[in-house]
């Protein structure tokens, strides 16, 4: 017995709507993949615009007299930064986006660490003495008595 046209139509339409779901299936996954890969890129740029307006600022404020100070608000979302002395790192987890070094070196409160998040941050131009803050800068050479340093705090 011969299939008419018309059967086998409706025979291989099976075999196009499951080829259509299968191409379908893999074009939202790529799409959705686009979309999750714009975003954190975009996600990247905000923070490197962050970390290139502290950069910024802290040039500012090392230019300036003891006590002068530059308030800055920092967008990091999924990155920190990381300071260690002049050293300063833009990192996203283990992967080091920027890294510059900042005309003095910089102090943070007790309590950052040396970490900076997100936030509104207060950088802060002072004057080196034999105090608790920076005797151990002073002991190792990495600060002299009277020397300048930043110093990081919440603002």
């Amino acid at each position: 017995m011969r299939l008419t046209q018309e059967m086998r139509g409706v025979e291989g339409l099976p075999v196009v709507l499951l080829l259509g779901a299968i191409f379908g299936a893999c074009t939202l996954g790529l799409g959705f993949r686009a979309l999750t890969h714009a975003a954190d890129a975009g996600a990247r740029q905000r923070a490197i615009r962050s970390f290139d307006t502290f950069i910024e600022r802290a040039r500012i404020t090392s230019l300036g007299g003891a006590g002068s100070a530059q308030p800055v608000e920092l967008e990091l979302p999924d990155s920190h930064m990381l300071i260690d002395g002049k050293l300063i790192q833009l990192m996203a987890g283990e992967e080091v986006l920027r890294s510059e070094l900042l005309p003095l070196p910089a102090l943070t409160e007790i309590g950052l660490g040396g970490r900076l998040t997100s936030g509104r941050y207060l950088i802060e131009l002072k004057r080196a003495t034999r105090d608790r803050t920076t005797s151990a800068l002073i002991d190792n050479g990495a600060l002299r008595v009277g020397g300048y340093y930043l110093e990081l705090g919440r603002g």
